[in-house]
């Protein structure tokens, strides 16, 4: 069960990361929606 903890470990840091490159992509939706 040691690695079912260890995943949600790596979960959480892609999620982590996952939202900061997931924050400038609906920016980039908008700006070609701006345009």
């Amino acid at each position: 069960m040691s690695d079912g903890e260890q995943r949600d470990a790596s979960d959480s840091e892609v999620n982590a990361e996952g939202s900061v490159e997931k924050q400038p992509a609906p920016f980039t939706d908008e700006q070609m929606q701006m345009e």
